[in-house]
Order: C-alpha cells, then structure tokens, then sequence
C-alpha cells in the first residue's frame, strides 16, 4: 500500500511555486507524510497552511486554500486509505486556527475551512452525476462515487459542526433511495456501488443517521433524476422518520440475504444491518 501511496503522489503535477497552480512540493510531501504515518495531523496542518496563511492578499490566500483543498478531497477519493488521516488533518487544521492567538481573520477563514465545504459539495454531485451516466471507464467512475460517499460517512460520524455538516450526508443520500427505497435489480449496473456506498454510511455514521430519523429530517435537495424504478419505500422519498429506519433495516436483511448479489454486497449488509 505503501508502494501505491507514493506512486500516487509522484503522479500530481506540482508547479513552480511562484506559479500559482499547485500545492507546492512541500505541501504535497507533507499530505504524503501523513498518510505514511510518518507525520501527525498537527504537524502536518501546520506545514500545508503555512504558506497559504501567509499570503498578503485575499485573492492569493483564497486561491491557495482552493488549489490546496482539491488536492486534499481528490486523495480522499482516489486513495481510500487515505480517508481516516485526512478526517484528522481537517481536524488539526480547523484547532490549530482557531487558538487565541490567532487573527480573526484567519479564524474565520481556516477554523471554518473557508472554501472546503462548497467544493467537496461541488464534488460529491460532480461524483454521482458521473456514476449514474457513465458506462464504458471500466467501473472508475462507481469506485470513485463509493470512495466519496464513505469519506462523508467518516465526515458525517466527527459531528463536527463544519467538517461533519449535514450537507454532505445529503448529497450522498440519492444511494440510500437507490439501494434500499426503490427495487433494484442484481444485474444493474449501479446496484451493487449503490449498496456498497449505502452501506459504508450506515457502518460508519449510523447513529448520526438514526438521530436524523428520530428528529424527522428533510434532504430536500435530493436530486429526483437520480433514481427511477417502483418505490418499495410508500412514502415522502425526502423525509426522514423513525418508520423509515425499520423499513431500511428490512431492506438490509433482504440483501444480505440475496443470493444474485456479490459476497461483499452481502457482508456489507450484513454489517450495516448491524451498525443500526
């Protein structure tokens, strides 16, 4: 795995660091070295916003921030072990900003991740939208969409008000529908990723999500395009509900149960079921 990480960093372009279009080298060995083990979250948050912290303008500061968190959220997706590391380095990076000695600005753009939320918001609809319409890229695009919607179950499961904001939960819902709220058919293509996605967010956020049921949240920005087929859910498809819970606690039981599925599709049910 190792092998695997520094191939992949070795892979990103870097440019010259007066050119603006990158996270310098020093940034990126820093995220390498995290995800290595080699370096802790803090002292990694300190290496990776130095530089952009220390710009002497709004518009350089904020390009840097943006160049900075792409990188960070398309490792979270292209390098799943890389997930649980970056979840901390979120972490250290919104503590160490947010310190008393630190200005008020930068407690505001860096304690809030100023910048982080829309783009990996941007991301995840970008992620599905690409799963659902592509058929030929030999099953990259599914991977991806799993990879992005269990790095928001780990998001979700911090109940950080920032990093864990319930925005990102919601854009991954249109799985849920998929796998448990609609019949699905084995031999589809999206079925399977829809489960395995669906899956890893109750296994790693279930009781966020069950809080969510019991308080009866609306994900009213569910995008109705992203799922077709006869509703095996009766009800309003956008509102949580403690009913809903029990109903996708059955659903888990018939696919772990379904024997046209995968092993895996039927071990990850089996330890959603169980999370819930």
């Amino acid at each position: 795995m190792d092998a695997a990480i520094r191939e992949y960093f070795a892979s990103l372009d870097v440019y010259d660091e007066d050119a603006e279009q990158s996270p310098t080298r020093n940034e990126i060995d820093a995220l390498q070295s995290l995800i290595l083990g080699n370096l802790s979250s803090d002292e990694a948050a300190t290496i990776i916003t130095r530089r952009a912290a220390a710009a002497t303008d709004e518009f350089t500061m904020r390009l840097r921030r943006s160049l900075l968190y792409a990188v960070v959220n398309q490792t979270a997706v292209v390098l799943p072990p890389a997930q649980a590391p970056i979840v901390d380095l979120l972490k250290s990076i919104r503590v160490l900003h947010s310190r008393e000695d630190a200005s008020a600005h930068s407690r505001q753009v860096w304690a809030n991740l100023d910048g982080w939320m829309v783009k990996l918001a941007d991301s995840l609809e970008i992620y599905e939208g690409s799963f659902l319409r592509i058929t030929d890229d030999d099953g990259q695009a599914a991977r991806n969409w799993c990879n992005a919607v269990t790095f928001t179950a780990r998001l979700t499961a911090t109940r950080d008000p920032v990093i864990g904001d319930l925005i990102f939960f919601r854009k991954c819902f249109g799985s849920i529908v998929r796998a448990l709220d609609i019949r699905y058919s084995p031999q589809a293509r999206t079925t399977e990723p829809d489960i395995i996605a669906a899956a890893h967010l109750f296994i790693l956020s279930a009781p966020v999500l069950h809080e969510r049921c019991q308080t009866g949240d609306f994900v009213g920005d569910l995008w109705e395009g992203a799922f077709q087929g006869e509703a095996v859910w009766r009800e309003d498809m956008k509102k949580l509900s403690t009913g809903r819970w029990e109903h996708w606690k059955r659903r888990w039981e018939v696919i772990a149960e379904d024997n046209d599925l995968t092993s895996e599709a039927r071990k990850l049910a089996r330890e959603a079921l169980a999370a819930m």
